[in-house]
């Protein structure tokens, strides 16, 4: 579809193919309401003959055509959520210097089930529009939810709504320097893609309104906050109409999960919101789900088809903000690439840094810096250069402890199943192991490094 001459208000969303599904969904919903609505679908990935754009009933835009400095560092650096998230604000602003007027962005996996008038009034007076996870406190015993949100960020940036002047190009400058190395998925350290910066936007810029009206925005992080209903054919939010619902984290192949971010709600204690997800599940299917949700991501692998490690992607971003040199990191063959680097001794952790991370207190540990720095890391072959081996002097104490020493992280391999089962990480047993190791490495290094 060929973008609309009218662009006064334009709605948009961003995927990889394999959401393709939810963003028709979402257009067709969208057209329900707003008939003549302009409709862009920014594409992070490559088309590879999975469809064909001028077929569908919104415009592509393809993620080339953004000025994003060095994309190839862009796409490597970043998984398929950080790298959707980290085109926004630059997608936003090549929308306004297209000619839109106004932008509504929705993720792709939200439906609109009532117009959004309102938000479209609401930036004649405003420059942004943002909606928080919440408006009411959670219940005590649920406490929890208020530090997820902390730690997530106050507002949910699977909507936010822009006018098109000198203000929003400031804002959305700003936000695409702080996305280009800063949108990454790690809550420990304070980021979580590009959602948590938006909290300093009330702060920074002026012209924002926080849309706190009931209907808006709707996800299981919002339940507690007004009664649903179902009557006359609409669903309703604390008396109000249900304007749009942001399905984060629904899988329609399980229909028993409500979303996989919580187990509070479930399909049994949802009441009328239940259909809700079955009619949504019944349209994602509709719009060929099954079929794209299988399409392969463009910057997922190396042009050998070797899937690109988790680890080596955020190694990869520290590096290149350190100032070092790599041709295109997707390639393989050249000696100075990334892939020779990573293949040859990129995966093996200093002994320094291994110790830093078990310095860390066990409470501040997250499942993903656990994981990613097992994933590729060659604990062996890293101890085994930096330990000589064992020889019997005729001291019995001393040659235990070079026993341990050399041979003590081929024991710590049996460890690496559990070790990548998250269940397992939180365990006691495993802390206390971990401290064992810590104390070994740490006697280690101080007695090679007087």
């Amino acid at each position: 579809m060929e973008p609309s001459a009218n662009q006064t208000t334009v709605f948009c969303t961003i995927v990889s193919k394999n959401y393709l599904a939810r963003a028709r969904a979402l257009a067709e919903s969208i057209t329900r309401f707003h008939p003549n609505a302009t409709i862009d679908v920014l594409l992070v990935d490559r088309i590879d003959g999975c469809f064909e754009p001028k077929a569908e009933k919104f415009h592509v835009t393809l993620l080339e055509e953004l000025s994003i400095p060095d994309m190839s560092r862009f796409c490597f650096q970043y998984n398929i959520l950080e790298l959707n998230t980290a085109a926004k604000p630059t997608y936003l602003k090549h929308l306004l210097e297209k000619g839109a007027e106004k932008l509504v962005y929705l993720d792709p996996d939200t439906l609109l089930f009532n117009d959004l008038s309102r938000i479209i009034d609401l930036l004649n007076t405003n420059q942004f529009v943002l909606t928080p996870h919440t408006t009411r406190p959670y219940p005590v015993e649920s406490e929890k939810r208020e530090v997820d949100i902390l730690r997530a960020g106050v507002f949910n940036l699977g909507f936010i709504a822009v006018k098109n002047g000198a203000e929003a190009y400031r804002m959305l400058n700003w936000w695409a320097d702080r996305l280009y190395t800063g949108c990454i998925a790690d809550m420990s350290r304070g980021y979580h893609v590009d959602q948590k910066w938006i909290d300093l936007v009330p702060a920074l810029f002026e012209g924002v309104y926080i849309l706190k009206a009931p209907g808006y925005n709707c996800a299981t992080w919002n339940f507690h906050d007004h009664q649903f209903s179902f009557e006359n054919g609409k669903y309703l939010v604390g008396g109000e109409p249900l304007r749009f619902f942001h399905f984060s984290a629904f899988d329609p192949f399980n229909l028993n999960v409500v979303s996989r971010n919580q187990n509070t709600y479930t399909m049994e204690n949802i009441g009328p919101l239940k259909t809700l997800f079955t009619d949504y599940c019944d349209l994602l299917m509709k719009h060929g789900y099954s079929e794209t949700v299988r399409w392969p991501y463009a910057f997922g692998a190396f042009d050998n088809g070797e899937r690109i490690p988790e680890r080596l992607r955020r190694d990869y971003l520290e590096l290149m903000k350190r100032g070092a040199l790599f041709d295109n990191p997707f390639e393989t063959k050249a000696k100075s690439s990334v892939y020779q680097w990573w293949k040859s001794n990129g995966g093996l952790m200093r002994q320094e840094e291994l110790i830093e991370l078990f310095e860390r207190d066990e409470q501040d540990w997250a499942v993903s810096e656990i994981e990613q720095t097992i994933e590729g890391l060659d604990l062996y072959t890293w101890f085994r250069r930096s330990n000589p081996k064992p020889i019997w002097t005729g001291k019995p104490v001393l040659f235990m402890k070079q026993l341990i020493k050399y041979w003590g992280l081929q024991i710590l391999m049996q460890w690496l199943p559990p070790l990548l089962a998250k269940q397992y990480i939180l365990n006691r047993y495993f802390l206390i192991e971990i401290k064992r190791l810590r104390t070994l490495i740490r006697q280690s290094w101080s007695e090679s490094n007087p």
